[in-house]
């Protein structure tokens, strides 16, 4: 039955009655404070996910209310309706029909890939790769430089959604912010700890 439950961050550790439970992953000398699994069954019996060590998480304040997401299809995602944190274990349901649950909705290179396909189709900027960290460069290079990084936390996906909103609104009104201004836009700074799902650090432990 363990092959229902696909891990993409963290492990599975139980499946009991209507409970899923998971175990964050160590990275480097710490705890992730991060989750993402597959739940490969249309309709399943589960109605409840417990995070067994989240009180490992350098990061205990992040479990005090929050909310994590769920989808029915990897691409739109929605907050679950509860949470509870009570110093080791965090808790919160699920539905029938989740089948993603996650810290956060992913964004990752298959992301950023149709990323840069739109970019290019609508600004006809350049994306480049200096030492494999790909970068944008778009605007006049005589105007005043800004310098936008997101990722530095491979696992805060937050800021490539905010990227994407960033480029959509040049994207709305290109003569003038792409004239007046010079843009270097790193989306994902820490890219190899993004391709190997870390959360805070490199694949050097950094």
């Amino acid at each position: 039955m363990t092959n229902i439950i696909e891990c993409i961050t963290g492990q599975l550790n139980s499946m009991q009655n209507d409970s899923i439970a998971i175990e964050l992953e160590q990275e480097g000398r710490v705890t992730k404070h991060s989750f993402h699994f597959l739940i490969n069954q249309a309709n399943h019996p589960y109605r409840h996910v417990i995070i067994n060590n989240a009180g490992r998480s350098p990061y205990q304040a992040g479990w005090q209310d929050y909310r994590p997401f769920t989808s029915t299809d990897g691409q739109t995602w929605s907050r679950v309706t509860a949470s509870h944190y009570d110093g080791t274990t965090f808790h919160f349901p699920i539905s029938p029909e989740s089948r993603h649950i996650a810290w956060y909705p992913p964004y990752t290179e298959k992301h950023l890939l149709r990323q840069q396909h739109t970019v290019h189709l609508n600004l006809n900027s350049q994306f480049l790769q200096q030492s494999g960290l790909p970068y944008y460069h778009l605007g006049n290079p005589k105007q005043h430089c800004w310098v936008i990084l997101a990722r530095q936390h491979p696992g805060e996906t937050q800021s490539s959604f905010f990227i994407d909103g960033m480029l959509e609104a040049i994207n709305h009104h290109p003569a003038v912010l792409l004239q007046q201004n010079h843009f270097l836009i790193f989306p994902l700074v820490n890219y190899q700890g993004v391709a190997n799902n870390q959360h805070r650090l490199t694949i050097d432990g950094v």
